[in-house]
């Protein structure tokens, strides 16, 4: 297993670095015939050749030389480490589309934007151990964070309104809450608490509004609470909007609705949202020094003692 966990940042200068030694030990470059080439008259003179003595000094030259060919390749062993990232799974769903560029006739003090990032805002710096995760929607929606608990993920996300407004048209918010649904179901597990906030200034097409009803139900059925937010105040727009149980319809200025939800939110049970895996690579040439060191060892006291030629 441990061997199958390692891999070679560098595996060309092994090789380089592996043949030009051996060739050094085997060849002697020069007709002095000295230094590492294996050669037996120079070897002769200076240790006793009987028996197997010789080979055996060159097995830990030959050794030491690999292992230092290996160290320049910059071995490294690759674990997995696993965490678990637990908390309250709230995914907020922000309308970015044109219509919400303008104020309402009932809240003129701010536009509708602004009123979708005072909600985020207020929520996210409310937050206990609620992880919020942000898609932003027009025509198109975006998965901006995944559930995260920093708030300054967020911070350059809806501050930059004016460029998600270039890429704004039109109002698909059936499409939004489906893609909303499947969000959930692919990153939370089944059975846990877990909840949809929908901001938006309501204005879709009455036409999306069967299509709306059945993402409505389906993200019920996954046992998914939702919550949809008025950034106009409206509430005849509020009123056209389906509410079977599960679905709370509140405005944006209403504190008292938006205080409530908040407690149904930190009252839902934490759970482990996923499992962050990370690779860990650590370097392993400190592993590879200990047996060079260990072998330089040997060879010096062999040198020194029983191999040692006595004049």
């Amino acid at each position: 297993m441990f061997w199958e966990s390692v891999e070679f940042s560098t595996p060309e200068y092994f090789i380089i670095a592996g043949i030009g030694v051996l060739l050094l030990i085997f060849i002697p470059l020069s007709r002095r015939k000295r230094g590492l080439a294996i050669d037996l008259d120079y070897w002769q003179t200076h240790i006793s050749s009987k028996g197997k003595r010789v080979l055996i000094m060159s097995v830990p030259v030959i050794l030491i030389s690999l292992l230092l060919a290996g160290a320049l390749a910059t071995p490294q062993s690759i674990s997995r480490d696993s965490k678990l990232i637990v908390g309250k799974p709230v995914l907020v769903v922000v309308d970015y589309s044109g219509s919400t560029s303008a104020a309402t006739e009932f809240h003129p003090e701010e536009t509708m934007q602004e009123a979708a990032q005072r909600v985020f805002v207020n929520l996210t710096d409310l937050r206990a151990d609620i992880n919020f995760a942000l898609m932003i929607y027009a025509k198109e929606n975006y998965l901006a964070r995944y559930f995260t608990y920093k708030n300054e993920l967020f911070a350059d996300t809806l501050d930059n309104w004016d460029v998600l407004m270039r890429v704004s048209q039109q109002t698909r918010t059936a499409d939004a809450l489906a893609a909303a649904n499947k969000f959930m179901s692919e990153n939370t597990s089944m059975g846990v608490d877990k909840a949809i906030i929908l901001v938006s200034d309501l204005d879709y097409n009455a036409n999306d509004l069967p299509e709306m009803e059945r993402n409505i139900d389906e993200i019920l059925a996954g046992g998914i609470k939702l919550y949809i937010i008025s950034t106009t105040g409206n509430e005849k727009t509020m009123a056209k909007m389906p509410q079977p149980a599960g679905v709370t319809v509140m405005s944006s200025y209403d504190a008292e609705s938006i205080s409530e939800m908040y407690k149904n939110l930190t009252a839902m049970q934490t759970s482990v949202i996923r499992t962050n895996e990370t690779l860990v690579k650590t370097s392993i040439i400190p592993v590879i020094m200990l047996p060079v060191m260990g072998l330089f060892g040997l060879c010096l006291v062999l040198g020194e003692t029983r191999f040692r030629k006595v004049p």
